[in-house]
């Protein structure tokens, strides 16, 4: 069997019956539990179980990617008659909204919970070689997923300072509900995760054998833990946590740290990279979404469904999403600080319909793929680093923000900004933003990133108002029932 078809056989949770069971699990199947967690395998069923949930359509799958986030970005055309214009709106309080909501919260939430079910009975494979890869894992889901509830449903901290109640951290599996804690509190645990996982993760098989490695032996037990590590939370994935969690926590210096010890190992790898110049071909074979800038990707297998009538269609259709390009997003790639130069303008299709997502006569159960990377979702990658360390430099030093942002610029078929006029940190923080609003169309990135900087939200001729109302996600009523504070 081809590679593509083990991985496949994986994802699906090497036998869809067992992974359904896990995904049941409550706290009083504590028999089942047992038999599921007793060795290695079980586990590997189960973290396959908790990334299964996170590709689901109602996370990465689809709202917080290309769907609810990038519509409230701004980045579709979206009318009175569409099926995302309650989100359009920040209409919070319709019903279309919070059912979304409720679904990122409860999912969420339930996927930390299964990773705390799991760290909970990891004493059963201590003396496995692999406990440390299973381990880390564990821990840096728990970090990310965290984080990325905390930046939907947390305070905005440039308003509310660090020390107002945000979000509750599980790092048990506590039947009880947990304290909201302070975003400072909060940062500070998934700061906490992460360094405990890169302890753990020092000897993960990526850094010698590259992201795309299968390290499985023929004539050996498959074990999924080896194969293609950048589809699986790794060192490098936390590194590069460790990285957004310092920017979100406001602390540039950490940021910045870690950041170039990120690229030193990157850099030196060279599995993850920055596309270049050839890299940008035209044909059905080609990576339109360059997951080799990837530093952790999710394998969705379901992506080709989930963009049913999303992407392709009449454009009076309720659920097309077509770039609101002509009046709007022209302005950003081709002009300002753009250029028609630019790869993604080329290569995305966002002047028609959007090009970034497609492939040809591929889906799951292709023998022959025309693209193996198309069902690999961005989760974390390699333009993130160096945009966090040109923001991060912004204060402290103005050359070396210019640098960073250029090397970007320069693997984007743009210009460099070095030894322009008029390069202020405020002007510089704006081409900053410009390259953010370029390079995340499809990947659910920029309404957080306008959230974090309390920064208005561009649209079509106007822009919206920075609000704690437009950026806060409304709790759940089940939470402000059962959790109240």
């Amino acid at each position: 069997m081809k590679k593509i078809g083990v991985l496949i056989l994986f994802f699906l949770c090497l036998g869809s019956s067992s992974c359904d069971k896990w995904l049941d699990v409550r706290p009083k199947d504590e028999i089942y539990v047992d038999d599921a967690l007793k060795d290695r395998i079980g586990f590997v069923k189960a973290l396959a179980g908790i990334y299964l949930q996170l590709a689901e359509p109602g996370l990465y799958g689809r709202e917080l990617k290309f769907g609810m986030l990038d519509v409230m970005a701004g980045y579709w055309i979206v009318d009175s008659q569409h099926d995302y214009y309650a989100e359009n709106q920040f209409d919070f309080q319709n019903l279309a909204f919070q059912q979304k909501r409720d679904v990122i919260w409860s999912k969420m939430y339930g996927a930390i919970y299964q990773c705390n079910l799991m760290l909970s009975y990891l004493d059963n494979i201590r003396s496995d070689v692999y406990y440390n890869l299973v381990k880390g894992e564990l821990l840096g889901l728990r970090a990310y997923i965290h984080l990325e509830i905390f930046k939907l449903f947390g305070p905005v901290t440039l308003v509310k300072g660090m020390n107002t109640p945000a979000v509750p951290y599980y790092s048990t599996v506590s039947k009880q509900p947990e304290k909201f804690s302070t975003s400072k509190d909060f940062l500070s645990k998934v700061e906490r995760d992460l360094l405990e996982a890169k302890s753990l993760l020092r000897e993960d098989p990526i850094i010698t054998k590259g992201k795309d490695h299968n390290g499985n032996v023929e004539g050996q037990p498959y074990n999924a833990l080896l194969d293609r590590r950048g589809i699986r939370m790794n060192y490098y994935a936390v590194m590069a946590l460790l990285v957004r969690q310092a920017q979100w926590a406001e602390d540039r210096p950490k940021a910045i740290q870690r950041g170039e010890e990120l690229l030193a190992q990157i850099n030196a790898n060279k599995s993850i990279r920055l596309i270049e110049e050839g890299d940008i071909v035209f044909s059905e074979e080609t990576d339109r979404r360059w997951t080799v800038e990837n530093i952790w990707g999710l394998y969705v297998k379901d992506l080709r469904k989930n963009m049913d009538g999303i992407f392709d269609g009449d454009l009076y259709i309720s659920t097309v999403l077509i770039p609101d390009f002509p009046d709007f997003l022209a302005h950003i790639y081709t002009q300002g600080s753009g250029s028609i130069s630019d790869y993604r303008y080329k290569m995305w299709g966002v002047e028609d319909f959007f090009f970034k997502f497609w492939t040809s006569n591929f889906d799951a159960e292709s023998i022959q793929p025309t693209n193996v990377h198309f069902f690999e979702m961005q989760l974390i990658n390699l333009p993130e680093i160096y945009l966090v360390l040109a923001e991060s430099y912004l204060d402290q030093n103005i050359g070396e923000a210019v640098k960073y942002l250029d090397i970007l610029r320069i693997h984007r078929g743009l210009p460099k900004l070095a030894g322009k006029t008029g390069l202020t940190a405020l002007a510089l923080q704006d081409y900053i933003t410009d390259e953010v609003r370029r390079e995340y169309i499809g990947e659910g990135y920029l309404y957080t990133y306008y959230k974090r900087l309390f920064h208005p939200i561009y649209r079509n001729g106007y822009s919206i108002e920075a609000s704690e109302a437009i950026f806060m996600f409304p709790l759940p009523s089940n939470e402000q029932l059962l959790n109240p504070q």
